[in-house]
């Protein structure tokens, strides 16, 4: 079910404040924008769907936004405020102290993101005893409440068994107990359902939603499925070829698309009631855009493109309370 109602802010300034934040990867041809000047704020309760095709930079967004991101990727500039502290500018040490405890992190492959060689108490208590002084055995049973909020049946069981004997779908519930350890301010999800089936799916989106509406953390959800992210985001940012190109309620994207790279999204999802209907696939592929690239990334593929287009990349401009698009023929 779609959150239509944005959270009354309760906090002085944003969870999260980005401003201008752009990433590039070194390659033999130079250097490749992967995320080129991205803004948006982020409110304690709000939940965020960032969508946009494989390649577009969402994942290196949230990567990023945690200082985990390695070379050849470097952030070429930008300020990510966080609870008012530039993440961009603070210490690894004082970075590390954030990071697990006040930010958090579900990656996208539950398969290969939990250490095989260690029990699944000890990879969730490392969190804990990394930030907190407690005992062992506090970390135990607080590690058993964290198996039991994730909705994993027999917790105290699960302690001393391996990544290798739980199911995908456990695995995920795994990770999240991980991420929620210790009640992060901000929660970056990035495809947390990839690789499971549509049941598991379901409970894992589910589950995602209860735990974020009962905590009332802020959470960026990173998917290349719009309706996935419809479904549990108040907002949505729609990304392409490293550009916020439009960004919106959530309900409202729906009803009133401007851009035409998000109008090929919605075009080419499939719908129940198309019988005798065939999808749009938006033509061409997606390019890699050198730093030194001009005109409207989208521009090669879009059926509205004129000369203006291909010489500046249009700004992000507000069409409506809340409705940002970055086209100079937004519909």
């Amino acid at each position: 079910m779609t959150l239509d109602l944005l959270p009354t802010p309760t906090n002085p300034v944003p969870v999260l404040d980005l401003q201008d934040l752009s990433v590039v990867y070194a390659t033999e041809e130079g250097e490749v924008t992967a995320v080129q000047q991205v803004s948006f704020t982020l409110e304690q309760g709000e939940v965020l769907g960032l969508v946009g095709e494989s390649g577009c930079g969402k994942s290196t967004l949230g990567l990023t936004l945690l200082r985990l991101l390695g070379w050849p990727g470097r952030c070429a500039g930008g300020r990510s405020f966080f609870n008012g502290q530039d993440l961009l500018r603070l210490s690894q040490a004082d970075m590390q102290k954030l990071r697990g405890d006040r930010l958090a992190m579900i990656f996208q492959n539950p398969m290969n993101s939990l250490n095989p060689t260690e029990t699944i108490e000890a990879q969730i208590a490392e969190t804990i005893l990394a930030h907190r002084k407690i005992t062992r055995a506090e970390a135990r049973t607080r590690v058993v409440e964290l198996l039991e909020l994730v909705g994993i049946s027999g917790a105290k069981d699960r302690l001393t068994q391996y990544p290798f004997e739980l199911s995908g779908g456990m695995r995920q519930r795994v990770l999240i107990a991980t991420a929620l350890a210790l009640h992060p301010d901000l929660l970056v999800a990035d495809e947390p359902t990839t690789a499971l089936d549509l049941t598991v799916q379901g409970q894992i989106l589910w589950l995602l939603e209860d735990l974020q509406k009962q905590s009332h953390m802020a959470m960026i959800y990173i998917t290349h499925n719009l309706a996935v992210a419809a479904s549990i985001s108040h907002r949505m940012a729609v990304m392409y070829s490293g550009w916020l190109v439009e960004l919106a309620p959530a309900v409202e994207l729906f009803r009133w698309p401007a851009h035409p790279y998000t109008l090929g999204l919605l075009a080419s999802i499939p719908r129940h009631h198309w019988r005798h209907q065939r999808v749009t696939p938006i033509p061409g592929q997606p390019q890699r855009r050198l730093t030194s690239a001009v005109g409207c990334p989208f521009e090669p593929r879009c059926g509205r493109a004129t000369g203006v287009c291909r010489e500046d990349v249009p700004p992000l401009e507000h069409i409506a309370p809340g409705h940002s698009v970055r086209c100079f023929h937004a519909g």
